[in-house]
Order: structure tokens, then C-alpha cells, then sequence
């Protein structure tokens, strides 16, 4: 094992020179040209199969559109090519130092380049398998990209693993990927240095794993743990250094926000190191097992790259430079005509002020069931900018206020809300005195009131999306609150019909994350979304258009700071006063709130 580790050792720091500099160069190219171009493909799929965006709401009709499922194979074999280039210079470098020789920068990488394109033969197929496998490091990207569509991605996937028991299969799933990626860790270097198919290349590496496992497995680990123990020792000293600088060189006033300031884009570069040295690392160990194991029974001849000056090299390194240029400008151009049709008119709206509005979440809880009148009126009285409440049909088709199709969580009755009529649900009281009210109850509360009512409609089987939009507005025009109502919906259908009755109604669509154009909703005045699926990106590309966001559901300090750095137009809440005074520096009211959990997922 000691001889294996210092063979592993040797590989490694003889191939540093070559890899930082390709790694540089890779992370580069996938920040600036990659990613983008992934992005700038799936959004021209969305715009020519005239569904612009994902969602959802949407998500089946998107995800079975031809046009789309192309551009996503598309994607996914630039994702696999891109970890393929970083998977090939690291088996070539690793060649070239278990043999001792040298080569060039531009040698390594127009090798990796030419056998990157190799393993688009049919004859390669199988070694995309082992890249799908590396997939999950590309997380890095993710996490460190302003990649708006791969942000969201990242972000979808958690929450889709945040709760019990996808939780749990999220790490079986890792686990076995995991296992899976280091069993296949030989195949790209027999691959190279024996020059046999994708089949035979992870066949070989299964074998080689089978014959080894537990030495490969300890030596691993071993070998992985002197890497961390060194990259935190570089990291403690890093962090100990800033520490040290900023209290010799900045007053005192400041120290702590020059820290943060400091060791935030210290942090990048930190995790750019770690990542990297990680990865060098157990391309190292594999390649030097490999070679100290198997090379020897196959008598492998040594074929390594043979450096050599070209008269051509320095022409082919301009003309390499000047196509990365040129693939950068076209990026960036792509993206501009994408934006070319944007029309920016100002960032002001008559709904919203240039500070966050608050926006009481079925009213103000605290003392009252959600949805009652006592709630609506308390959600008012904390002086909250907008309550927000939802409304669906009763039996008899008039339109009340609740929440949820059933009665059961509310009102402790396992009935749906449609299978009661009006006079019915009306009788519905508490212990406190309230009542299950309807749409016009609220309106004649809130009339005399300055307050505005943010009213979505809960749109299903029975809800009728037009029928139910029409009711709702007949309601309103009857009490002519139409400046004073706003209208939010999960059914873009339901927007479309309020539009058609009142053509200057505030619309705003409902949506828990979206991929694509949706910004450009004809019917969506504002976009109401989840919090963890916002990025800056999106509420700057909707401020580009003149609209509006507001975000839900939010009731921690942390989700309250995260509205105010994302610039969002609203934020709604079950803690109105604590948002306020959160968000505008100001005490309105001198009252001590219980604590509770963060609000439903479900909106």
C-alpha cells in the first residue's frame, strides 16, 4: 500500500502543472460558452414548439413535445462531451507521467479534444455510461453558475429530495452511483492506453474492481484523506490570513464586513481548488493502480505523446484562441438577441412601492383560523400592504373563501367544500366566533378599508377555470373594488378569461419554479412563485419587462433577507409584522409573536 501511494503521489504532482492549467481553461469555457449554449438551446426549442416555457402546470405537454426532448438529448451530450474533454486530458496527463514524458499544453489538450470526439464512434457508446455516472460533479458548475435554467434544476431536484422518503432515496441513489463510478474508475485509462472499445474498456475496469476491491477501496480512502488533510490545513490558513489582514489593515468599524466581503470570493476560489484537487486526485489514484496492476500483465508497449516542436504549433495556438474567442462573441451575441425584443420600460408599478410589500398569507393567523374575517380584518389591522385569500365555488355555485378542496384540516369535517352549499358552510363556526365566509363577506369588509385584496383563484375538477373567473369578477363589479382586487391563478386559463371581462384586472400567474420564456406571458401582469425557486436572474429578467414578482411562502429571518437581496416585488407571509419590521427597519407594532414553522409548500 505504501508503494501505491507514493506511485499515486508522483503521478500527481507530475501532472499539477498540466491539469490546473487545463482545468482553468475547462471551467472557463464551461462558464462562458457551455452552459450557455445548453440554455440558449432549450430556450429556442421552447420558442419553435410554442410552449416558452416549463413548468408545473405544463410540464407534461412540454416534456413529450418532440422539438424539446431533441434539444434535451442535445444537452445532455454536451454535458457528456464536456466531462468527457475533463475525463481524457486527466487519463492522457496521467499516461504521460507514469512514462516519464513530457508534452505541451496545446498538445494535451488537442489530444483529449480528438478523443472527446471519439467517443461519438458507435464503438464508444458505452463509456457515456461512466460519464453519466461523473454527472453528479458537475454540481460544482451548478452551485458557482449563474446559469439561471441550471440553478433552477439544482434547485428543483433538492427540494424534490427534501422530504421523507425521497430523502432516502436520494442517497441510495448517490450511494449507488458512488459505487458504481468508482467500479468504472479504470475505464477511461485502459481505454486510452490499451485503445480497446467502450465495452471491453468498462468490462476490463469491472474485472480489475472484482480482482481488488478491498485494496482499491482502502488505498481510495487513504489516499483521499491525505488530499482533504492538506486542502484544510490550505484552507484554515487562508481563512487565518484574511483574519489577520483585515484586523492589521481596516478599521474596526468595518472588520467584520470586510471579512465576509473577503472570504466570500476567497470562498470561490477555495472551492474551485478543493474541487479540482479532488477530482486530480482520483483520476490519480485510478490511473496509478491501473498502471502498477494491470500494464504489466498485458505488456503494454509504451506509447505515450511524444513532445516535439511544431513549426505549425504556434498558427494552430492562434487559431485555437481565436476560435474560443469567436465562440464566446457568438455566445454572448445569441443571448443578446434573445434579450433584443425585451422592452424596457422602468421598473415602477402602481400595485407596488420601491420597498418589498408585505402580504398577510389567508389573513393574519395568529389569533384567527386562516380565511375567516377575523383573520382578513387582523392581517389589515397589522397593516400588512395586501392579505391574500382564495376562493372557490360552494355547492350551489357561489363563490367562497377556503383554502383546500376538503373541510377536514380547517373545519375538522371530511367533506369537500363543493358538496355544501352556501348556507351551509356559513353555519361552519369555531370557538372563536368565525365563520366560513364568502367572497362577497371579505369584499364588504375590505371596502371601506385601505387595504388590497390579493384574491387567487383555486382552480379544479369542480372549479371550472372561465366559470369560476367569471363569478369571481361579477362579485367584484358588483361592489366596483375592481382597483382594489388583484387576481392570482395557478391556471393561466382562468387569467386569460379575467382579461377578456376587464382587460386592466392585475393578473398574476402562480407557478412553483419554471423553466423557459414564461416571462412573457401575455396574461401575467406578475408572477407569484416559491422562494427556493427564484434566482436573481429571474427577477431581473421580469423587472426587464415591466412586471412584478412576489414570492411565497415566507416566515423565516433567512427567506425574509433572501426577498430583500433578490429585489422581489412582494413577499407573502403568515408574519406580517415581523416581515415588516424585518423589511422596513421599523417597529409598528411592539408585540412578541410565538414562534412556528415555516408555511406550506403548497400554496
Amino acid at each position: 500500500m505504501k508503494q501505491t501511494l507514493k506511485q499515486v503521489s508522483r503521478l500527481f504532482t507530475s501532472s499539477l502543472g498540466y491539469l490546473t492549467f487545463l482545468e482553468i481553461i475547462y471551467k472557463a469555457i464551461g462558464a462562458v460558452v457551455w452552459f450557455p449554449l445548453c440554455e440558449v438551446l432549450l430556450h429556442l426549442a421552447l420558442r419553435f414548439s410554442n410552449v416558452y416555457y416549463i413548468s408545473s402546470q405544463n410540464a407534461r405537454t412540454a416534456l413529450t413535445d418532440p422539438l424539446i426532448l431533441f434539444a434535451l438529448f442535445v444537452i445532455f451530450l454536451l454535458l457528456a462531451l464536456f466531462q468527457g474533454f475533463e475525463t481524457q486530458c486527466l487519463a492522457i496527463s496521467y499516461q504521460q507521467a507514469f512514462y516519464k514524458k513530457k508534452i505541451g499544453w496545446f498538445q494535451l489538450a488537442k489530444a483529449g479534444f480528438l478523443r472527446t470526439l471519439e467517443l461519438l464512434k458507435p464503438r464508444n457508446w458505452a463509456l457515456f455510461l461512466v460519464l453519466v455516472l461523473m454527472f453528479p460533479s458537475l454540481l460544482y458548475f451548478i452551485q458557482n453558475s449563474t446559469n439561471n435554467y441550471l440553478d433552477l434544476i439544482d434547485t428543483l431536484v433538492r427540494s424534490a429530495f427534501r422530504q421523507f422518503p425521497m430523502n432516502v432515496l436520494a442517497g441510495v441513489v448517490m450511494a449507488a452511483i458512488l459505487i458504481l463510478a468508482v467500479v468504472g474508475m479504470f475505464s477511461f485509462q485502459i481505454h486510452i492506453s490499451e485503445k480497446v472499445s467502450g465495452f471491453k474498456s468498462i468490462k476490463k475496469s469491472l474485472q480489475l474492481f472484482k480482482q481488488h476491491w478491498v485494496r482499491i477501496l482502502v488505498g481510495l480512502v487513504i489516499w483521499e484523506l491525505m488530499v482533504g488533510a492538506v486542502l484544510l490545513i490550505l484552507n484554515l490558513s487562508v481563512y487565518g490570513a484574511i483574519r489577520s489582514g483585515v484586523r492589521l489593515f481596516a478599521r474596526a468599524s468595518v472588520r467584520k464586513a470586510v471579512t465576509l466581503t473577503i472570504s466570500h470570493y476567497a470562498g470561490l476560489v477555495l472551492n474551485f481548488i478543493n474541487y479540482s484537487f479532488f477530482t486530480f486526485a482520483g483520476y490519480a489514484f485510478a490511473a496509478s493502480y491501473y498502471y502498477q496492476t494491470v500494464a504489466p500483465e498485458v505488456h503494454l508497449k509504451a506509447t505515450p505523446l511524444i513532445r516535439f516542436k511544431d513549426p505549425k504549433a504556434h498558427k494552430q495556438g492562434r487559431f485555437t484562441i481565436g476560435m474560443l474567442l469567436l465562440a464566446v462573441l457568438l455566445t454572448f451575441l445569441v443571448n443578446v438577441l434573445m434579450l433584443y425584443t425585451v422592452r424596457r420600460t422602468g421598473l415602477s408599478n402602481a400595485l407596488f412601492s420601491e420597498k418589498t410589500a408585505v402580504i398577510a398569507h389567508r389573513g393574519y393567523t395568529t389569533n384567527y383560523r386562516e380565511n375567516t374575517l377575523g383573520a382578513i380584518q387582523d392581517g389589515i389591522d397589522a397593516q400588512a400592504d395586501l392579505v391574500e385569500i382564495d376562493v372557490q365555488f360552494t355547492k350551489d355555485g357561489v363563490v367562497c373563501v377556503h383554502h383546500d378542496k376538503t373541510l377536514r384540516r380547517c373545519w375538522g369535517i371530511n367533506k369537500p367544500v363543493s358538496a355544501l352549499t352556501a348556507a351551509e358552510l356559513s353555519a361552519l363556526t369555531d370557538d372563536e366566533g368565525q365563520h366560513l365566509p364568502m367572497f362577497s363577506e371579505v369584499l364588504e369588509l375590505c371596502k371601506d378599508q385601505n387595504i388590497t385584496i390579493l384574491v387567487e383563484l383555486k382552480v379544479n375538477a369542480y372549479n371550472k377555470a372561465d366559470e369560476l373567473a367569471k363569478a369571481t369578477m361579477d362579485v367584484i363589479q358588483a361592489y366596483e373594488m375592481e382597483d382594489q382586487c388583484i387576481i392570482q391563478s395557478f391556471s393561466y386559463n382562468a387569467l386569460k378569461t379575467i382579461k377578456s371581462i376587464d382587460e386592466n384586472m392585475y393578473c398574476g400567474y402562480l407557478m412553483r419554479g419554471s423553466i423557459g420564456m414564461f416571462y412573457d406571458l401575455e396574461y401575467a401582469d406578475f408572477f407569484s412563485m416559491n422562494i427556493s425557486y427564484v434566482t436573481r436572474n429571474i427577477v431581473s429578467t421580469i423587472h426587464l419587462r415591466d412586471k412584478t414578482i412576489v414570492v411565497w411562502t415566507v416566515n423565516r429571518e433567512d427567506t425574509f433577507q433572501k426577498s430583500v437581496d433578490l429585489n422581489v416585488d412582494g413577499v407573502i407571509t403568515d408574519k406580517p409584522i415581523e416581515a415588516r419590521e424585518f423589511i422596513y427597519g421599523d417597529s409598528i407594532l411592539e408585540t412578541i409573536l410565538p414562534e412556528s414553522d415555516e408555511g406550506s409548500e403548497e400554496f
